[in-house]
């Protein structure tokens, strides 16, 4: 599994934490049901469906060691979850051009966004066992694919920093719109 995976196994526990001290054969359906509504109301379904595998795994284990007769894990459903609404759009090439022009500039949001554009990475890869190779002119990292490289392009190297974002990961996105609202950016998809 990559560490996202897990991480998003533990990110879960949250949401048993009513169920937790209790026995696994005295949890109804209803009750495991419940817990995967209230994640839906903030979680993706890609989400929930990762975290009902690990109970799954869980129920699987405790149904192979006679701990329990009924694996409700498999009678779970997948609430609807509607898709996000928040207009975005990838950048044009006046947006590119301005973020080239400001990054060149010395600007370190514009330089990171550059390098975010070019390096095809996800926003949290730059956070999370994300490694510059200056020397072999790579990236290593990735959310779902753990330690892939990736060239970095020659007209990037000057922007390259480790880390790539000049802010924590917790307010990026928060910075990232204040940026491209300032500079009269599309919100980047």
């Amino acid at each position: 599994y990559a560490e996202a995976t897990f991480n998003q196994y533990d990110n879960a526990r949250k949401f048993f934490d009513g169920l937790m001290s209790r026995r696994l054969p005295d949890i109804s359906l209803s009750e495991l049901q419940a817990v995967v509504d209230s994640m839906s109301e903030k979680s993706s379904a890609a989400y929930v469906r990762v975290v009902i595998a690990a109970v799954s795994n869980v129920y699987s284990y405790a149904m192979d060691h006679d701990y329990i007769k009924t694996d409700y894990s498999k009678r779970l459903a997948v609430p609807m979850i509607a898709k996000q609404t928040t207009p975005r759009e990838p950048f044009s090439r006046r947006d590119l051009r301005t973020l080239w022009r400001q990054a060149s500039d010395g600007d370190r949001m514009a330089q990171a966004l550059i390098v975010h554009c070019y390096s095809s990475f996800r926003l949290s890869a730059f956070y999370d066992d994300f490694v510059v190779d200056r020397k072999n002119l790579i990236f290593e990292g990735g959310v779902k694919t753990y330690r892939r490289p990736v060239p970095i392009l020659p007209e990037i190297l000057p922007f390259v920093r480790d880390p790539v974002y000049p802010v924590r990961k917790g307010i990026v996105n928060k910075e990232i719109h204040a940026f491209c609202d300032a500079h009269g950016l599309a919100q980047h998809s």
